[in-house]
């Protein structure tokens, strides 16, 4: 196993990155614009691949991530739509305002969207000579058209809007109680609308957008042009529903699939397996769905080897510029896993937001290939590398709203000596300086003080957030619990028979009359360990795995940078939301049942 830890011994505050300003001549001297190739893996954790765990099969992968650069501590979004929206607008979450990532009017009927005030990396790219592509999940929002990922900068796009769906039936859970399919395609000479040919359905996503990405490669290798290629491939694997073709899940046999509690009859219908606390791992944690996903990283691998050929056939790959990356940590109690990191996606450990993460490139030094880059980066620097690889002058906004909050990664990529970030922002109340991460809260900054208590509790911050065995910010003991492995959520999964003095009352002041909450454990949870008043402070250096919080030892670390973070928080952005005309499924109607914009 890979070390998954910086290495850096450095102390406290300095600012993100270097005076940026960039023309085409800095760029190493390469004849032509590199192409880009983005793979988005989503919900794949830094240890759901075979280049840090090698009972993962993907061959394409690894040989690329092993023969390129290895990032151990790139930082993302702990879920799924404020990641891939940095990612797009180079900014931070609590700086481009979609927080909540929104698949559809909610309840009240608030539809959230990402910001169209703050342009994306294609449309950037795009006024360099650039052909865009994108493919699989979008998730920054449907609601008009002019959210569309083919209005935002991409020439060709083929995928899903939303954050999930079956991968066969692509049939999104109800919105606002109808339930539709999800499969969109736009572009310059197509009409946008729903993807409703019936070879689709049912057709597994990943094939769908490997023959997708094939085909848009090998057009491009025969346009009368230039333009290099800029391909966002946003691929749905290993995304929940776990389901995946059969002949992937046989390729681990070896490793118990097919027999036993891991019979394939034995898998849900919706997608995984029911697990059994006595197959020795507990929880939704199960042996079986932990085979589930590694067989669906295996068919991303499969997909990859058709596209990298496609790419090498097209004549591309010689200045091709090939990075994968996780959304977000994996879900550990869907089977993913962040080893040695704790915890997953939904919360702000390590484990939730540092997922895998390589660079392979031709136009990389030989010295740096097959080696592991420690230091701090975050995914908003892809915008500001990428804008440099185009030959973008690109120089920062002034501080406040108008900047991008990335730093150009390609000289650190080249040598592991160079300067990089000594500061990333990884949540709106997490902040992350040198070797110290600071955890002053959990929810949003707009959002209610009571919200932040109740992520504490009702199970955001799950997934190993107490460690097991009484490891990690070792809370009181609680009797009732017989987990032995890392609990989903042991302490603060609803129970299954409610009762007056069960702890599903959560916490005191919400208990009601005649309801007791009295757990010692839930007393704890409901006393939000880390927050403005009294924050957690961890030194990644010496605890990598956030075993211990040294606030109290080091009130001057903590207050110097509470006093950053509150500086920070003075350019969040207000959450951008529209309102709901009532009309989502008479618009999906007329299309079929396929859901897309509806307010106009």
């Amino acid at each position: 196993m890979v070390q998954l830890l910086p290495e850096s011994k450095t102390t406290m505050l300095g600012l993100v990155g270097v005076a940026f300003l960039l023309v085409a001549a800095q760029n190493d001297g390469w004849a032509t614009k590199p192409h880009v190739f983005f793979l988005m893996m989503d919900d794949v954790g830094s240890a759901d691949v075979g280049w840090t765990d090698p009972s993962v099969l993907t061959p394409t992968l690894t040989a690329l991530a092993n023969d390129g650069v290895m990032l151990s501590a790139m930082y993302t979004w702990h879920w799924c739509a404020p990641s891939r929206t940095s990612f797009l607008t180079g900014r931070y979450a609590p700086r481009h305002g979609y927080e909540t990532g929104g698949d559809g009017p909610d309840a009240t009927g608030s539809i959230s969207v990402a910001p169209l005030r703050f342009p994306l990396l294609p449309q950037a790219l795009k006024g360099a000579g650039y052909r865009t592509i994108m493919t699989g999940k979008y998730h920054l929002g449907y609601a008009t058209h002019a959210h569309l990922p083919e209005n935002r900068g991409f020439d060709q796009y083929l995928g899903y809007l939303t954050g999930a769906e079956d991968h066969y039936t692509h049939i999104k859970s109800p919105v606002k109680a109808c339930p539709t399919r999800d499969l969109w395609r736009g572009g310059n000479d197509i009409a946008s609308g729903p993807a409703n040919e019936s070879k689709f359905f049912p057709m597994y996503s990943t094939f769908i957008w490997t023959d997708f990405l094939v085909s848009q490669i090998e057009q491009a290798a025969t346009a009368n042009d230039s333009a290099s290629l800029f391909v966002y491939a946003a691929y749905q694997n290993a995304h929940d529903p776990l389901e995946v073709p059969e002949k992937y899940f046989n390729l681990y046999k070896d490793q118990g699939a097919g027999s036993g509690l891991c019979a394939w009859e034995n898998m849900k219908s919706t997608g995984g397996f029911t697990c059994s606390d006595d197959n020795g791992v507990g929880g939704s944690d199960c042996f079986c769905n932990r085979l589930m996903v590694k067989a669906m990283v295996s068919a991303l691998d499969d997909g990859m080897k058709n596209v990298t050929q496609a790419l090498k056939s097209a004549g591309f790959w010689e200045s091709i510029v090939f990075v994968a990356m996780g959304d977000n940590g994996g879900p550990s109690f869907l089977g993913h896993s962040n080893t040695p990191l704790r915890g997953g996606k939904l919360n702000l450990f390590e484990g939730g937001i540092r997922p895998a993460c390589f660079v392979y490139s031709p136009l990389l030094p030989p010295a740096v290939r097959g080696t592991w880059f420690h230091g701090m980066a975050h995914e908003t620097d892809w915008f500001e590398t990428f804008a440099f690889l185009a030959g973008i002058s690109s120089p920062p906004g002034p501080p406040g709203n108008t900047s991008r909050d990335g730093v150009n990664l390609w000289p650190a990529l080249r040598s592991s000596s160079a300067t990089h970030r000594t500061e990333v922002l990884i949540a709106d109340w997490v902040l992350r300086v040198g070797d110290y991460k600071l955890v002053a809260g959990a929810d949003q900054f707009f959002a209610p003080p009571e919200r932040n208590r109740s992520l504490w509790y009702d199970g955001w911050l799950r997934d190993c957030m107490l460690g097991s065995n009484g490891g990690w910010m070792t809370p009181p003991a609680d009797p009732t619990s017989t987990q032995t492995v890392c609990p989903i959520d042991a302490y603060t999964r609803p129970p299954k028979s409610p009762g007056p003095t069960y702890r599903n009352w959560r916490c005191p002041e919400d208990a009601g009359p005649g309801r007791v909450v009295n757990q010692s454990i839930d007393l704890w949870l409901c006393s939000v360990p880390c927050s403005p008043e009294t924050p957690c402070l961890y030194n990644l250096a010496s605890d990598p795995y956030e075993h211990t919080d040294v606030a109290a030892g080091n009130p001057a670390v903590v207050a110097e940078m509470m006093q950053r973070l509150t500086a920070l928080q003075a350019t969040y952005v207000q959450p951008e939301t529209l309102t709901d005309n009532g009309r989502f499924c008479a618009v999906a109607a007329t299309r079929g049942g396929f859901l897309g914009p509806w307010l106009d």
